[in-house]
């Protein structure tokens, strides 16, 4: 998986990507329909790991992608305070995770990738994984849900925030071109209903 290495590069200062409100009520409701968002994400992924009966189907993560997008989108610039959540998933569960994810994204799981499109120097061919986007979306959100159960809610959404604007957010959009040619170009049905997720 691409590590949010620019991430962890960058000062509290450059991450601030706007005008900052210290003022709770501008960020909070925000905040709140992102972590609904990001709940609904990881209950599917959870679902797909127990292999339960009601497994979701690609069509499923389909629906969740851009409403994930947009509340992410939405949130804006949160001050930053530190949460000790100690809730970090280990490699072990991601490995597990993962396997589980590659089943269910079979041999339609590799696809082409341009990481940079306005890299006019970036020739060479490259491959994303829709396995690999939905895990380490997946990683991201818990890490923030992790933060928000524990009453940290600045430090969970400051966390999403800028996760998403350096990591899972590039995974999210990888994600979505495949998904749509999968469904205008290779058959699968993505007028089901969405899987309800709790």
């Amino acid at each position: 998986p691409r590590a949010p290495s620019q991430l962890m590069r960058h000062s509290l200062a450059s991450l601030s990507g706007g005008v900052m409100s210290k003022d709770r009520n501008i960020w909070m409701v925000p905040a709140q329909r992102l972590i609904e968002s990001a709940r609904r994400f990881c209950t599917l992924v959870d679902r797909v790991h127990l292999a339960e009966a009601d497994i979701p189907q690609l069509h499923h993560f389909h629906h969740l992608l851009l409403p994930l997008y947009s509340a992410a989108l939405a949130l804006p610039p949160i001050p930053f305070e530190e949460c000790k959540c100690e809730e970090r998933l280990s490699n072990a569960d991601m490995e597990s995770i993962y396997r589980a994810l590659g089943r269910l994204t079979g041999p339609r799981d590799k696809y082409r990738e341009v990481f940079d499109p306005y890299d006019a120097l970036e020739e060479a061919e490259v491959f994303g994984s829709l396995m690999d986007d939905f895990g380490d979306i997946y990683r991201d959100l818990r890490e923030g849900l992790g933060c928000w159960e524990l009453g940290h809610h600045a430090s969970a959404g400051w966390t999403l925030r800028e996760s998403f604007r350096f990591h899972w957010g590039k995974h999210l959009v990888d994600s979505l071109r495949p998904l749509h040619q999968l469904a205008v170009e290779h058959g699968y049905d993505w007028n089901d209903s969405p899987l309800q997720a709790g």
